[in-house]
């Protein structure tokens, strides 16, 4: 894909980090999850450079795990933020009712060498609707996701009644992200 049309996608999608100041790029959870993988107490992951041109519309952040640290499993990490919509609509920039803000969920992927999902676990869920999107064994469909293949909600992702948004939300969000850092591989190499 080329980078002009990821722009293009986030932009059209509308995910981004909320203006909201409590977003964490490196929660308790991920380091957690960091020290089962590595066995290091306290993992340094290097910011990946996304290119200027993608710095305004790509929410999040992308890390590397350090140079002997990282193996075949794990070598990618995404942490970022997707906004998700009440009933009564978005909160986007420019909104003219500023007392309505958007409710969001924060979440990471690992990504392994090649840029295929490895595991994708939300850790901080501030919506009304939908928590059901939280849960482990939901979230495993999207292991193994390289951009091979379609993510489609209802099809080979499953629909959660009640959790519709925050479902939409996600699936687009992890297919973007997969797409940015294979879009990142492709050039590095």
């Amino acid at each position: 894909m080329k980078r002009e049309v990821l722009i293009a996608i986030a932009i059209l999608i509308n995910i981004h980090v909320s203006a909201q100041g409590n977003f964490n790029p490196y929660p308790k959870k991920l380091k957690k999850e960091l020290y089962k993988i590595t066995g290091i107490k306290d993992v340094k992951l290097e910011k990946v450079d996304v290119g200027a041109g993608m710095r305004d519309v790509l929410p999040g952040s992308f890390f590397k795990l350090p140079a002997g640290v990282s193996n075949k499993e794990v070598e990618y990490v995404y942490v970022g933020r997707v906004n998700s919509c009440r009933a009564g609509g978005c909160s986007v920039a420019g909104n003219n009712q500023p007392d309505f803000d958007s409710e969001y969920f924060d979440y990471f992927i690992f990504f392994d060498y090649g840029g295929v999902v490895k595991n994708v676990t939300v850790y901080n869920y501030q919506a009304t609707h939908g928590q059901e999107i939280t849960v482990k064994g939901w979230l495993k469909q999207f292991r193994e996701y390289d951009i091979s293949r379609e993510l489609e909600v209802g099809k080979n992702v499953d629909a959660i009644a009640g959790a519709t948004v925050s479902v939409y939300a996600i699936t687009a969000d992890v297919k973007h992200r997969t797409a940015v850092l294979k879009e990142i591989l492709k050039e590095n190499n």
